[in-house]
């Protein structure tokens, strides 16, 4: 018997072999929350002759697809999946045969075709039961991380389904063993190689645009393919300490080598610790000038984009961990 609360919830998430094809869930995550919905298609026959209200018999009813956000917090162990389906591609190199893994996830050639993913939410009512919702066909289609002060950064994911299988048994869950959070506390920022001034807050999105309506008769719904640009935006408030941001914002001048890094304990085997590091070779400011307040230190908000150097990775992301696999 369960608690009949929010704390017997769990969500899982299997890689499928083909867009829509159920898998059984094989990563668990403890997460924060879940909004995903079905998407409920309502169809009202209303011919002239039958009066003034609406007939039940002429009511059709269909679920079209689900979507929705999970966001939990970013944590050493086991998220290798999520990223994998947030990017498309990775490639995994053992460091020196010692436990460290390192995976790299970059954004892959043929924007998510064939890469899709089962997730399956447990969500308990009060009788006790934990009731299993699983969502077939699920596509990414925006990511965040998020980190501020004195907080455990965080990551939030926004799927597309392409429906909900209410007939699948609730699966047990296990979860990653000593996962540990990462925190703003662990984290820094720099650019073109040197820290950059004293920021309070990063936020980083990605937004993977998809055409998630391809539907036809018979109420199919097909795997979403890629159908515009792909765009990795973001904004770190920091402290204004010089005129330099401003002045590249306006001038159009290009900054070189974002890197965002998140420290954690150290890995068993090597005097290496835990590691997210998110690598952006070009950005360029997309604009807010410094403004004053109150007479308090002036703040200042540096929204930026992504630009693709026709080289390198627009966007990698690497994860130092003990995970021989994602």
């Amino acid at each position: 018997m369960a608690t009949g609360t929010g704390l017997d919830a769990q969500i899982g998430l299997g890689i499928e072999a083909s867009y829509g094809q159920v898998a059984v869930p094989s990563a668990f995550y403890e997460f924060n929350s879940e909004s995903i919905e079905p998407t409920v298609t309502k169809l009202y026959s209303r011919p002239l002759g039958g009066g003034r209200f609406q007939r039940a018999a002429r009511v059709r009813t269909a679920v079209t697809g689900a979507a929705g956000d999970i966001t939990l917090d970013l944590v050493t162990h086991g998220l290798g999946k999520l990223f994998l389906m947030m990017f498309g591609a990775v490639d995994t190199q053992q460091v020196g045969g010692t436990d460290e893994y390192v995976h790299t996830f970059t954004p892959d050639a043929d924007g998510l075709r064939g890469t899709s993913a089962t997730v399956q939410v447990g969500r308990p009512s009060t009788d006790g039961v934990v009731h299993p919702f699983t969502y077939v066909g699920g596509k990414v289609t925006q990511w965040e991380i998020a980190a501020q002060m004195d907080a455990i950064a965080t990551l939030k994911v926004t799927w597309d389904f392409q429906g909900v299988d209410l007939s699948q048994p609730l699966a047990v869950p296990s979860y990653p063993a000593e996962a540990q959070p990462f925190t703003f506390l662990d984290g820094s920022l720099t650019l073109d190689g040197q820290p950059f001034g004293t920021v309070r807050s990063v936020t980083l999105t990605g937004a993977n645009a998809l055409n998630t309506d391809r539907r036809s008769f018979g109420g199919v719904k097909r795997e979403p393919l890629a159908n515009n640009e792909w765009a990795y935006t973001g904004t770190f408030e920091s402290e204004f300490e010089s005129r330099d941001a401003y002045d590249a914002w306006v001038t159009g001048e290009q900054q070189a080598n974002l890197i965002l890094t998140f420290l954690g304990g150290t890995i068993p085997d090597t005097s290496n610790p835990y590691q997210l590091v998110i690598t952006i070779p070009v950005i360029e400011y997309t604009g807010e000038a410094p403004t004053v307040d109150g007479p308090d230190v002036v703040a200042q908000n540096l929204p930026f984009k992504a630009l693709w150097n026709g080289t390198d990775p627009i966007i990698s992301l690497e994860y130092h961990t003990t995970d021989v696999t994602p």
